[in-house]
């Protein structure tokens, strides 16, 4: 470079000198250059050093795109031997760190990991020999995981199996892996196989990192039936430098139903309970006879494996005879309850009615109702007693009590009388607001009847309604 101030020009002479503003701006692109071109080495994906221990590797990885799914494949070679591990890392956004589990035995070895990639536009690649290192502990682990089907399905699963029945033959599939840094000589239990069928496992010892498969099958009984599941587990012994291992699996288990009935009796209800039907949409058909009369005879649709149908029975007075047949076919599972009360039911006479007193506003048009009211004098309100008998005794109702309603105006009653239980009966009158009422505000009307149940089935009851109010206010 020319050095312009060893060799100073006589004014007016030489090189043109550049403006100021122009070798500034000249040196602001020059660094944003710079910048960018150290922004651009920043944001390449790179491998940090792996740290090595006897149990795993682990290493990080920084610069990769921020879009899931960053794959890498990892290759572990370990004591010369070219991948002995070899594993596929994904992560997501611009960092990830991995663990490789390589449970190195006893002795020195020398390991090197090799990663490289591909993914969401960027390609690469790290090989990182680790050094030497010395394992001096034997570390026996396994691990075992128990799967189960129906011999007639494909497809293995640690899920509960529904639906079992007597005679279903249940498949069992157990995998152990040598999880452990020493070869393991193994001795597998499963008391819940059938004798004779157990199979598969390794044909000597199991290896490091290795995994076996053992298999065996049940044939559900009925014992497994009465006790509503049945579930298994296996376990697995290791026998290796560092002393014994032991290893349970999972439990898996099969849903066995047992649909069951059972009835409460009782003068007012009858309640069915079902119980142990498969846990979900089941359909029984239920026929209920009192006095050898057919009452109910109707299907009942529930969810889950119980559920309750009351029958509202209400008996009279006096003895009864009472049955429940329950029959089902749902769900792959079929059967029926026969329930009869050998000695019947003897039911006390409980006589009792309710009474509802309603009201509505002559030549409007919105029905009887119990609410508050808004009227003005000579206006007319309509009223209604709705009369329903409870007990379990007829009732013979007498005129309706009812001072408040205008003389002659009270209609209606029985047209059975005596009214049956769960019959109803109605009366009807009315009263014309007058100026009286709109001074005192409002107008409000209590009704009262009595019901007189047969001889000797209880005495006379008598009931007051509710209080119906209308308020009365000026004529506009």
């Amino acid at each position: 470079m020319l050095d312009v101030f060893a060799h100073p020009q006589p004014p007016g002479v030489g090189r043109r000198r550049r403006p100021a503003r122009r070798l500034a701006l000249i040196s602001l692109l020059a660094l944003a250059a710079l910048g960018v071109a150290a922004s651009a080495a920043q944001a390449a994906p790179t491998v940090g050093n792996a740290t090595l221990t006897c149990k795993k590797i682990v290493v990080t990885y920084s610069g990769f795109p921020n879009l899931p799914n960053n794959t890498i494949k990892e290759k572990v070679r370990i004591d010369g031997v070219t991948n002995a591990i070899v594993k596929t890392f994904v992560f997501n956004g611009e960092e990830g760190t991995d663990e490789i589990i390589i449970n190195l035995p006893p002795g020195e070895h020398s390991v090197d990991l090799f990663s490289i990639w591909k993914t969401n536009g960027v390609s690469g690649n790290r090989d990182q020999f680790l050094g030497k290192i010395k394992c001096v502990t034997a570390d026996p682990e396994l691990e075992v995981e128990k799967l189960q089907k129906y011999s007639n399905k494909q497809k293995y699963t640690k899920e509960l199996l529904k639906l079992g029945h007597e005679g279903n033959v249940v498949d069992y599939e157990i995998i152990v892996k040598n999880s452990g840094n020493v070869p393991l000589t193994l001795n597998f239990k499963d008391l819940g196989c059938d004798e004779g069928t157990i199979s598969g496992g390794p044909t000597g010892p199991l290896g490091r990192g290795e995994s076996t498969t053992y298999f065996c099958r049940h044939t559900l009984t009925k014992a497994d039936v009465e006790a509503g599941s049945r579930c298994n587990t296996a376990t697995v012994e290791g026998e290796g430098e560092g002393g014994p291992v032991t290893k349970e699996s999972n439990t898996v288990c099969v849903e066995l139903p047992k649909p069951g009935v059972n009835t409460t009796f009782g003068c007012k209800t009858f309640v069915v309970h079902l119980s142990g039907f498969p846990n979900a949409t089941n359909t029984v058909k239920i026929k209920i006879t009192v006095d050898k009369k057919v009452v109910v005879e109707e299907f009942f649709t529930f969810t889950g494996p119980e559920a309750n149908f009351t029958y509202e029975a209400n008996l009279g007075p006096g003895h009864h005879s009472v049955d429940v047949f329950v029959v089902w076919k749902t769900n792959g599972f079929s059967g029926n309850r026969d329930q009869t009360l050998g000695q019947g039911l003897t039911c006390p006479a409980e006589p009792g009615f309710s009474i509802e007193k309603l009201q509505k506003i002559e030549g409007r048009t919105e029905p009887f109702t119990s609410t508050e009211l808004e009227a003005v004098a000579g206006e007319t309100v309509d009223y209604e007693v709705v009369i329903t008998n409870t007990g379990n005794t007829s009732l013979t109702f007498g005129a309706l009590n009812d001072p408040k309603c205008d003389e002659g105006t009270i209609e209606g009653g029985p047209g059975i009388n005596p009214v049956p239980p769960a019959g109803k009966t109605t009366f009807t009158c009315k009263h014309t607001l007058t100026i009286q009422d709109e001074i005192a505000g409002q107008y409000t009307n209590t009704a009262t009847e009595t019901g007189t149940p047969p001889p000797e089935q209880g005495g006379p009851v008598t009931h007051e309604s509710n209080t119906v109010v209308v308020h009365v206010g000026e004529i506009i």
